[in-house]
């Protein structure tokens, strides 16, 4: 019977990062077409510079952290 709890325990674990971490995605995917339709950047003819310092810096952070915990709860799931 042990052996049945771990394999559910490890299936609900493993859902469990799964679903959050595709919903944070899933937010932040919604936030940048929300700010993009909303007209929050400014329209340029060089778009590295389209929308301010301060909000490349926040995607990027949140795009490199997502990025790392997606590739570490893989890695552990694929031990």
């Amino acid at each position: 019977m042990a052996g049945t709890e771990a394999l559910v325990v490890a299936w609900a674990w493993t859902w469990m990062w799964t679903l959050t971490w595709a919903g944070v995605g899933f937010g932040v995917l919604a936030l940048t077409l929300a700010l993009a339709l909303s007209g929050a950047w400014v329209k340029e003819k060089d778009d590295l510079n389209a929308y301010p310092k301060s909000w490349r810096f926040l995607m990027f952070g949140l795009t490199s952290t997502l990025g790392l915990v997606f590739g570490a709860n893989l890695g552990e799931v694929l031990k």
